[in-house]
């Protein structure tokens, strides 16, 4: 396959044998000059994360949940909040998974060895701990959409759209706040104010949230850009 190991001796000995015929090698070692032997291995220097069992999980969580918020987003593309959550959220969420982990990788002690390599050793916890907090965060958003829609019935419910300001008011006179959306924004300005939009609706843990399905509006919306030249929606924004 192309691959070679020099660390095998008979590898390094013909490797050996080819540098030492070389006629500038050669010139010099008549002259009494020490060449030496490019066949020695060295070992690796640096911190091998795979040796150790708890920074081995952190590293295999850190690309799990940092594919996972990709493919959460994906699934839940049709899922939004009625308002959508402030940056701050994520951000204390990944904060705090990554105190979390960094209080457990804190548990693993590094190898006996100077001072310099252990603070290199908890340095790389503290790093692996920021990776997986920002993976965490991005997943933040997402999972809380998930386990409504999985764990709760949608309901339909109508509501009025006000364009200025862009918001969907539920027609009946309920305490349901209103939706303020934040995608296909020039679509919701195309249509009639005070018209009446049905969309399935559910309600989060404790009623922490309200979240809609605007997969109902899909296949007008998609009609509704394919029939748009690019250069009005691009003025429009």
């Amino acid at each position: 396959m192309g691959y070679v190991s020099w660390k095998n001796p008979e590898n390094a000995a013909l490797l050996e044998e080819q540098f030492s015929q070389l006629p500038l090698i050669k010139a010099l070692t008549q002259r009494g000059i020490d060449i030496p032997k490019i066949a020695a291995t060295t070992e690796a220097t640096g911190l091998d994360l795979m040796a150790h069992p708890r920074m081995k999980v952190a590293v295999i969580s850190f690309f799990v949940t940092l594919v996972g918020a990709f493919v959460l987003f994906h699934l839940m593309r049709h899922q939004h909040y009625f308002s959508a959550p402030p940056i701050s959220y994520q951000l204390i969420a990944g904060t705090f998974a990554g105190l979390l982990m960094f209080a457990w990788l804190w548990g693993e002690k590094p190898n006996a060895g100077n001072t310099a390599e252990q603070a290199g050793f908890r340095g790389t916890q503290v790093l692996l701990a920021c990776l997986f907090a920002v993976s965490a965060g991005l997943c933040a958003p997402s999972v809380p959409l998930l386990f409504a829609s999985m764990l709760q019935t949608s309901q339909e419910q109508s509501f009025e759209l006000q364009k200025s300001p862009l918001l969907l008011k539920s027609s009946l006179p309920t305490s349901m706040p209103a939706i303020q959306p934040t995608q296909a924004l020039e679509y919701w300005q195309s249509l009639k104010d005070g018209e009446v939009i049905n969309l399935p609706i559910s309600r989060g843990f404790a009623g922490l949230w309200w979240q809609y399905d605007s997969s109902v509006l899909q296949d007008k919306v998609e009609a509704f850009y394919s029939s748009q030249p690019m250069s009005t929606i691009n003025k429009r924004r």
